[in-house]
């Protein structure tokens, strides 16, 4: 009996709402000099939940959103003095100060909040050429969430005035005190840095470092326990409010300042477990390997079912974008290392893995890594992701995902995937079989064949088989489908389009298209190919949308 174990290679489009219910592993005791980690990411919910002024502060944000002043001041707590009291009152009656409060276009109430008052030194206002001889005048600085800008007011208290205000675009204020108590917080409440810390907890100082959050764009800070002879370095994000990451290093020196933004510890994180290692996955009677590469994204390898090789290798090599507006060629984007890489579109966690749910039951698992540019979702910046999808009953699905967002909505984003089914060498057939009475088809190979969105007949199949040892059938998904293209390529005579040097495949031994028929024979479709073991899909052109879009190969 020849197994049969399905593979579709046929590429195709759908859109994609991405959930949650995420894994990734993540933790283990660390040392000083050991690369950093990412934090399992703790939900909102349960950091509110345990963090009473956590929660007390969103509900002041609600509070503030829908009223006339859409700011949070300094409580009075943190106010030393009326004289501070009054700095606070001024700046915040001045309109230029509050310049930004609002959405400009809409008028929509936005995320501000008074971060410092302080009384300027007598050498800050020489420097500044202002008239505060008495000690009257105030800085007081306010940070905008959403615009990511710092506007600073000074004001005199004894003339009751506002004396100058500076916009400071992109610049990350002081942190009041009562954000610093809630990222002190957030970092307890995540488990990693409860295990790391352990019972040395109670005898560690705390202090707060600048840091970056640069590919989020978020007000991010370094929350530092500092021990007996090193330091753990945690990085908390303070408009989503989760612990990002951390790091051990040795005890902070003024001479010999340490910096720990979230861009360097992703990429520590991600070349020291990922870049070129080998993981292992088994579940569901699978075994997969798989490995980040350098430019092609996350390569799944040796995957096995139930003990049999069924994949040798999948990956997706190049996305080729076009515009509609430009009959040549777009541009070629890649994915993959976030540091000695070509790849313009970087890893930026490790691989995750979601539950697959049909009908109501869970029927098998995707393995999932997510592509970067340096600050997307801003414009004309790109995001993707590899998703491989497993089924329980042996099932897979080779996926690949366009997240929107790049420079308008022109463009049409096309995979290029790489699937190897192995046995190189081997003698390989591939036929169109289907039909009412499942019997081989003596029509074209093609599986696609209009220019335009359409549903193919779900009793149609391609048929690939390597010989005689394993069969693949692969039919079309029920997803839309648009001038789709599939080849076989012979691994001794590699076509120089392979590498995203052109845009579209030459005709040549080489390269020989899934939709020409069988020269020798007007009735069967059969054909042996000596040693093709390489698919390339390339497909589908579509406008890209703001939603995720899917492009898949590898489902039966």
């Amino acid at each position: 009996m020849v197994p049969r174990i399905a593979l579709l290679i046929l590429i195709s489009f759908f859109i994609l709402q991405c959930g949650s219910g995420k894994e990734e592993a993540s933790g283990g005791h660390g040392t000083e000099g050991e690369a950093g980690k990412l934090a399992a990411p703790v939900p909102a919910a349960s950091h509110i939940a345990a963090i009473p002024e956590l929660a007390a502060y969103k509900k002041d944000l609600e509070r503030i959103l829908t009223s006339p002043l859409p700011v949070l001041t300094l409580p009075d707590a943190e106010l030393h003095d009326e004289q501070e009291r009054l700095a606070q009152e001024l700046a915040l009656g001045d309109s230029l100060f509050l310049k930004e409060a609002r959405k400009t276009d809409t008028g929509e109430a936005l995320h501000n909040e008074i971060m410092e008052i302080r009384l300027l030194q007598k050498e800050e206002t020489q420097r500044l050429k202002l008239n505060c001889e008495n000690g009257q005048c105030y800085w007081v600085e306010l940070y905008n969430f959403f615009y990511r800008n710092t506007t600073a007011a000074i004001v005199d208290i004894l003339e009751k005035k506002v004396l100058r205000v500076d916009y400071l675009e992109s610049e990350q204020p002081a942190l009041n005190a009562r954000l610093k108590r809630i990222a002190r917080e957030i970092a307890l409440n995540t488990p990693e840095i409860k295990k790391e810390l352990g019972a040395e907890l109670e005898q560690a100082k705390v202090v707060f470092k600048d840091s970056k959050c640069e590919r989020s764009l978020h007000l991010c800070v370094a929350v530092v326990f500092i021990l007996k002879d090193r330091a753990l370095w945690v990085i908390v994000d303070l408009n989503d409010h989760f612990a990002i990451g951390y790091k051990w290093s040795g005890l902070p020196d003024e001479n010999r300042p340490f910096v720990m933004t979230e861009r360097s510890l992703q990429n520590e994180y991600i070349m020291e477990h990922f870049c070129g290692v080998d993981q292992v996955l088994t579940k569901d009677e699978w075994e997969i390997n798989s490995n980040l590469t350098s430019s092609d994204g996350l390569e799944v390898k040796n995957a096995r079912f139930r003990g049999r090789e069924v994949l040798h290798s999948a990956k997706i090599v190049d996305w080729h974008v076009s515009y509609s507006f430009k009959k040549d060629f777009g541009y070629s984007d890649a994915m993959g290392c976030p540091m000695f890489s070509s790849a313009a579109n970087v890893a930026f966690r490790g691989t995750e893995l979601e539950d697959i749910v049909e009908n109501g039951a869970y029927s098998g698992f995707a393995l999932i890594m997510d592509f970067r540019s340096p600050v997307w979702p801003l414009p004309c910046n790109y995001r993707y992701q590899n998703r491989y999808e497993f089924y329980k009953d042996g099932r897979f699905r080779i996926c690949g995902v366009n997240m929107g967002q790049g420079c308008g909505v022109t463009g049409w984003y096309r995979p290029v995937f790489r699937i190897d089914l192995g046995q190189a060498g081997a003698a390989q057939a591939v036929e169109q079989w289907g039909g009412k009475n499942g019997n081989p088809k003596p029509a074209n190979f093609g599986i696609c064949k209009a220019n335009k969105p359409h549903t193919p007949p779900k009793d149609i199949y391609s048929k690939f088989q390597r010989a005689m040892e394993a069969v693949f059938f692969c039919n079309p998904g029920p997803e839309r489908l648009a001038r789709t293209m599939l080849f076989l390529i012979s691994p001794s005579n590699t076509p120089a389009w392979m590498k995203g040097k052109r845009t579209s495949p030459p005709s040549g031994p080489a390269v020989i298209p899934i939709t020409a028929r069988d020269p020798s024979s007007s009735s069967n479709p059969r054909r042996i190919f000596p040693e093709i073991i390489t698919f390339f899909g390339m497909c589908p052109k579509w406008p890209t949308t703001t939603s995720p879009a899917v492009n898949t190969a590898g489902r039966s």
